[in-house]
């Protein structure tokens, strides 16, 4: 179906700091069209989503529209919450099973992300990276924000999202850290660190996050 076809109803506005993101619905499928602030997001994300797309489809939604002139998306809905959220929950509920779960299943996506964009010139990584940029949809984790993807060192990027989880309130709790800790053998392969290392490093990560947000 041609984009200029469509007609989005009972559209509902999803949170975004940077664009106009909506949760519609379209011929009664349940849809989330994504407005770009800006071309040059629009076309970094379709060209992010297309090579997934062909390479490892599992690792992102499915996209039904890319509108160029609009520099709009429209996917698939999938029903889940955020990484964050679901994270949130299994500290609430005290379930370490599935907070260890949920940060296996994230770092298996991380390093199938890092496989799929690995080029003999450079390495891509997701460049603006948050817990709330993955879905946790039918006991799985899903990206859906790319614009911020550019290229760099996949072990700084790991570190760095650990970084978040151990400073999101309630900080550094024993049920974060116990988790943490639970995984620290991908996290040790995945950031090429000894375990000293590794945790002067996130340390060191924290203090930097820290700082930034002191800034704003």
């Amino acid at each position: 179906m041609a984009a200029e076809m469509r007609v989005l109803e009972q559209c509902v506005p999803m949170n975004s700091k940077r664009n106009d993101v909506r949760l519609c619905q379209w011929d009664g499928e349940a849809v989330v069209v994504k407005d770009f602030a800006s071309f040059e997001d629009y076309w970094r994300e379709k060209e992010i989503y297309q090579h997934l797309l062909k390479i490892a489809p599992q690792l992102c939604p499915r996209v039904i529209v890319f509108d160029d002139q609009k520099k709009e998306l429209i996917m698939a809905y999938l029903s889940g919450v955020t990484v964050l959220e679901a994270l949130e929950r299994a500290e609430k509920e005290n379930d370490q099973a599935k907070g260890t779960e949920i940060l296996t299943r994230l770092l298996a996506w991380m390093q199938g992300f890092y496989e799929s964009l690995k080029a003999e010139e450079h390495q891509e990584i997701m460049g603006d990276i948050n817990l709330r940029n993955f879905l946790w949809a039918e006991q799985r984790v899903v990206g859906i924000d790319f614009e911020g993807c550019c290229a760099g060192n996949p072990a700084d990027e790991v570190l760095q999202v650990i970084a978040f989880y151990l400073l999101y309130e309630p900080e550094r709790t024993a049920f974060k850290l116990s988790v943490v800790r639970s995984i620290i053998d991908p996290l040790l392969r995945m950031t090429n660190c000894s375990v000293l290392l590794f945790w002067e490093t996130l340390d060191e990560e924290m203090v930097k996050i820290r700082a930034r947000r002191n800034q704003n």
